[in-house]
């Protein structure tokens, strides 16, 4: 829980260096702190089915996460906007993009894509798996 609390700014929890904080204040994507951020999600993706309290805090973190970040790689491609991802080349930005859009999806439905089947591949998850019908 710790490590999705890092990426709330309402929370005690939140720290610059988050997956959110890279990407809002240093212009930053940062795989380290995504995967992290990622594998979070995947381990608490069962309790959330189960245990109202937590579905409730992890589904608003999640959805503020989600919009966040949908609305980053929607600044970094509107020529009228100052922002943009410094660290990524536009291959790679569509590529993350997938990415959150299935993971996030997934944890939402409670049916999380096959952790193999997502690249770059996170080291921390390796051995989950989710529903096959969210493959990328």
């Amino acid at each position: 829980m710790t490590a999705i609390a890092e990426n709330d700014v309402d929370s005690p929890c939140w720290r610059d260096d988050s997956f959110i904080g890279l990407l809002h204040e240093a212009r930053r994507w940062d795989e380290r702190a995504y995967l992290k951020l990622e594998t979070a999600f995947f381990a608490l993706c069962e309790t959330r089915k189960t245990d109202g309290r937590t579905r409730k805090k992890i589904d608003r973190i999640a959805a503020r996460v989600f919009s966040y970040a949908m609305l980053t790689f929607s600044c970094h491609f509107d020529p009228n906007d100052g922002y943009s991802i410094q660290n990524l080349a536009e291959d790679d930005i569509y590529l993350w993009r997938e990415r959150i859009q299935l993971v996030f999806e997934g944890f939402f439905a409670g049916k999380l894509p096959n952790h193999d089947t997502l690249r770059p591949q996170n080291p921390s998850a390796l051995g989950s798996t989710g529903d096959s019908a969210h493959r990328q």
